[in-house]
This record gives C-alpha cells, sequence and structure tokens, in this order.
C-alpha cells in the first residue's frame, strides 16, 4: 500500500544468539521449527492476495485488512484482536459477491509475550448478504478467506 515501496525482504532463517527469541528477527527456532514470527509469515503468505482493499479500522484493539484477487474473485479478510479478552466485530463486504462458502483460521497466543502460538482452522463463519458478525480469539489473527470462483 506504500507507493514508493517495490519490494521487502525479510531473512527467515537467521540469527546469531543461542537464543532466537531474544529479537524478533527469526522464522524459525535452532531446530527450524515455526516461531510466532514465522507463523505470522504463514498466515500472510499463505491468503494475500493479489490487491490490498481499503477496509476502516474497528476499534482500538481490532485491525483489519483484506485483498481481494479479481481474476478468480477470491477474498482473504484479516483481523488483528490485540486485546486480552475476545472482541464481536460486524463486517460489511462492500461490492463484494461471491459465494457464501468461506474458511476461518485463527492464530492466537496465550499473551503477547507468546514464544508458542497455535492456528487451527475453526468453523466457517456466518455470512447474511453482504454481512458476517463473529466473534474473535483473544490476542489473535483471525483469517476469512473465500474461495475462487469462476467469473460470469
Amino acid at each position: 500500500s506504500f507507493n514508493q515501496v517495490d519490494y521487502v525482504h525479510f531473512w527467515t532463517s537467521r540469527w546469531f544468539e543461542s537464543d532466537p527469541y531474544a529479537v524478533d528477527n527469526s522464522a524459525f527456532d535452532a531446530n527450524y521449527q515455526l516461531t510466532p514470527m514465522g507463523y505470522s509469515l504463514k498466515v500472510w503468505n499463505t491468503f494475500i492476495k493479489g490487491k490490498i482493499v481499503y477496509t476502516t479500522q474497528v476499534s482500538e484493539t481490532v485491525r483489519s485488512w483484506a485483498s481481494y484477487e479479481p481474476t478468480d474473485n477470491s477474498l482473504s479478510i484479516f483481523l488483528l484482536n490485540k486485546n486480552q479478552v475476545s472482541q464481536n466485530v460486524n463486517i460489511n463486504l462492500n461490492s463484494y459477491t461471491n459465494s457464501i462458502d468461506n474458511e476461518c483460521w485463527v492464530l492466537k497466543g496465550a499473551s503477547p509475550q507468546s514464544r508458542t502460538v497455535t492456528w487451527n482452522k475453526s468453523d466457517s463463519i456466518s455470512l447474511k448478504g453482504s454481512k458476517i458478525k463473529t466473534k474473535l480469539e483473544p490476542l489473535s489473527v483471525t483469517v476469512i478467506t473465500f474461495p475462487s470462483s469462476k467469473l460470469e
């Protein structure tokens, strides 16, 4: 979304300390297991689409991003809940039509400093027209993704 940025590179497997958690610059631990940083990169790279879509701020502790792929009409919505309690959110999908089929994935940790996180597929969300009502887990990133559909 920054016109002057063409490329960003994150070296995912570089660390010099004996404890890669001493700094937040490695996607893998010493045994090449994903760190929380690694999971965040996995989430973004798995669900990012060709175009970033404008979203509005939900609240002080909930942030949203979305991306859309015009060639196949797929959409991904990323919701970050920085709060230590669940948050109810209402989402309106302006100018987007597709099937109601979707997947919902949740990345979460027990605290902001968690060295272990979980990454699980959860139940799909309920869509009524262009409106979504859902509850975000505490300290989580939720991805709601609508798969590709053939455009007429």
